[in-house]
Formats: structure tokens, C-alpha cells, sequence
């Protein structure tokens, strides 16, 4: 097998992740009743969830968290795998 490059495991899952919580917060912009009641078919409607209020600086911090732990575990992924395959 051939060996993963930790870099490039690294960045592509924290890019992902970033890309996909994007996608999650447009859709909750664009569609919030839709969120909401899929989220409480899901939870059988024992909780009460109501919209989330998205800000600014807390999209930002959030998708810089998800690229940051997404670089972090795709790099320690990756190292496993090689020490494993070897």
C-alpha cells in the first residue's frame, strides 16, 4: 500500500470540513422551519429546539475550528496509517 502524505490528509479533511459546515449554515439561513421541524422529527418532538442564531463571528471561529481539528486528526490519521501499513 502506498503511504498517505500527512499534509495532504490534513488539508483535505479540514477543508472538508469547512466546506460542509458552509453548506450547513446556508441551508439553515435559506430553509430555518425546515431545519427546525426535520430536527424535531428526528428527536420525536421530546425536545423543544428552536432556530440557532448564527453570527457573523461565530460562523468564522466555528469553520476556522472545524479546518483546524479536521488538519489536526487528518495529519494523526495519516501517521497511524503508515506506522500500520509499513
Amino acid at each position: 500500500m502506498a503511504k498517505l502524505k500527512p499534509s495532504s490528509v490534513g488539508l483535505t479533511l479540514g477543508i472538508m470540513l469547512a466546506v460542509l459546515y458552509t453548506l450547513r449554515t446556508i441551508v439553515l439561513l435559506l430553509f430555518p422551519d425546515f431545519a427546525v421541524d426535520w430536527a424535531n422529527k428526528i428527536m420525536y418532538n421530546m425536545i423543544s429546539i428552536g432556530m440557532p442564531v448564527i453570527t457573523a463571528d461565530a460562523f468564522l471561529i466555528g469553520t476556522a475550528v472545524l479546518f483546524i481539528a479536521g488538519l489536526v486528526w487528518g495529519v494523526i490519521f495519516s501517521l497511524v496509517y503508515n506506522k500500520v501499513v509499513k
